[in-house]
């Protein structure tokens, strides 16, 4: 039998957890065996009684163990124990290359522990959105990622039907009245170099186009983009909103009607119009970047146009993107890796995690003018 140490860094509780664990995985207690009861255990290792209990608690939510009142504690079936090894993962739509990264980098970790990953779409619908959660948990999956839909009374509908001391991390946008750990991309400083990068392109009126639904991570490029034209003693102009969000098309682009797009007509017709915009996310940059160039505008000659998220096609725009990058696989990787720490530590401390985002520059703001280079002296050939 290996006995605790009590000076090492790692709790007792978890000492006697990862024992427990291999005597599961060994095989040396079998799905069905009951273990001894917590005050055998706290006499064998000599340790308390709720240090026992703390490590089967942590086993129990893992689901490798399985408590049946006035029984005792069994070691819980395989398929009971591989539901506890499902995490699920719950996004808004699918239409660019944030959710599968965000996929792809989550995926890896979870895969390299052990765990398998179950994916909901719930197309941006707070209904559907609770109603995949409310199956989940009837499946007994492990553990929640979650990129929510961020309607006014989510948080307050989601902290009802959770079970409790579910794992949970939400990634993307903020629910900031729901008790959970947070994975987001640092918003306000990705727009706030972007405005800085227009303003040393000369640029004075900068306008922001936004959308009417305005989440956390939208409300936060607004105050980078406001935040950098007060640093430059600008009175930021009121964000500009579209009439509604983009329509998915058949080939995952989503794109805006000419009526939708009225409102960037009213903010061009004015006697002073911007001469640069900056926009919330590409794909209100791609519609709008169509739309002035059917005007007879020149991108960025007569309007600059920056964004914000770096998709797949970005580059590829009738004139290439500048726009913010978010670190889209690392989001997933930490949200899972806080959704693993969760799990096998048994605590739910919430965290948040911001990560930093690159400005990548391209020929819709205007490249750079390059320094002409400066050929090196001539040096004196010697005589022959």
């Amino acid at each position: 039998m290996a006995a605790l140490d009590p000076a090492s860094p790692q709790p007792l509780y978890l000492q006697l957890t990862d024992y427990l664990r291999r005597q599961i995985n060994s095989g040396v207690w079998q799905p069905s065996d009951r273990l001894p009861p917590e005050v055998e255990l706290a006499a064998q290792f000599d340790i308390s009684r709720g240090t026992v209990r703390q490590a089967m608690d942590l086993l129990v939510n893992q689901g490798l163990l399985q408590r049946i009142p006035g029984k005792g504690t069994f070691v819980t079936n395989i398929s009971a124990r591989s539901r506890s090894q499902l995490i699920g993962i719950v996004v808004p739509y699918l239409r660019d290359s944030l959710i599968t990264e965000v996929l792809r980098g989550a995926e890896s970790v979870l895969r390299r522990n052990g765990y398998n990953l179950i994916f909901c779409h719930s197309e941006g619908n707070l209904q559907l959105e609770l109603a995949q959660i409310e199956q989940l948990q009837r499946e007994g999956v492990g553990g929640l990622i979650l990129f929510p839909v961020a309607t006014v009374d989510e948080s307050a509908r989601l902290s009802q039907m959770l079970r409790p001391q579910l794992p949970l991390v939400i990634i993307d946008r903020r629910l900031p009245q729901l008790a959970a750990s947070h994975v987001v991309a640092d918003n306000v400083g990705g727009a706030y170099r972007a405005v800085q990068h227009l303003l040393a392109q000369g640029h004075r009126r900068i306008a922001c186009i936004s959308l009417p639904e305005r989440p956390t991570s939208i409300e936060e490029r607004i105050r980078g983009y406001e935040q950098a034209l007060r640093e430059a003693k600008i009175l930021p102009l009121a964000a500009v909103s579209l009439a509604i969000g983009a329509h998915p098309s058949r080939d995952s682009v989503p794109y805006y009607t000419v009526t939708e797009l009225a409102p960037i007509d009213q903010l061009l017709d004015v006697g002073e119009p911007p001469s640069a915009l900056f926009c919330v996310n590409d794909f209100i940059a791609l519609g709008v970047m169509q739309h002035v160039l059917a005007r007879g505008l020149r991108v960025p000659n007569d309007l600059a146009i920056a964004g914000f998220d770096d998709i797949a096609l970005a580059p590829y725009m009738p004139v290439p993107l500048t726009t913010v990058a978010q670190p889209k696989y690392e989001i997933g990787v930490q949200a899972a890796q806080l959704l693993i720490d969760q799990i096998v530590s048994g605590t739910h401390q919430q965290r948040e995690i911001v990560l930093p985002t690159e400005l990548v520059i391209r020929a819709s703001t205007g490249l750079p003018t390059p320094v002409a280079a400066v050929p090196p002296p001539a040096v004196a050939q010697p005589p022959h």
